[in-house]
């Protein structure tokens, strides 16, 4: 995630097919929305079998709304290449972007803490 502004020219001016560091962020977006898919269905999954005293259902929900949020950020992203072959200024896109971005890392570290404490 932090190699798109670092590697701007390279993902989005200079088109051609996926090598490089292309592949890295490709994987790096890949390995985020399988965590928060399957994180998703193992907190629903406890949620589900009654564990009112512990975060897991507002975990399930924030879990929830950061896969709502990774089709945003990918209709982001293409907003961002599509702007950038022209030259166009996009300050508002990564800010957009990488809010999201915070949002999601937010519930990874409270998920990951959580799962530390055993409060899930």
């Amino acid at each position: 995630m932090a190699l798109l502004p670092l590697l701007r020219e390279e993902i989005f001016v200079h088109r051609r097919t996926v090598a490089g560091p292309e592949f890295i962020v490709l994987i790096g977006f890949l390995v985020v929305a399988l965590f928060t898919f399957f994180s998703t269905l193992w907190l629903a999954g406890r949620s589900l079998r009654g564990h009112p005293r512990r975060a897991a259902p507002r975990l399930a929900l924030f879990a929830a709304l950061c896969l709502i949020l990774m089709l945003v950020e990918k209709v982001m992203v293409d907003e961002i290449g599509r702007e950038m072959g022209p030259g166009r200024e996009m300050t508002g896109e990564w800010l957009i972007l990488y809010s999201l971005l915070a949002i999601q890392l937010a519930y990874h570290l409270i998920l990951l803490r959580s799962l530390r404490r055993g409060s899930v």
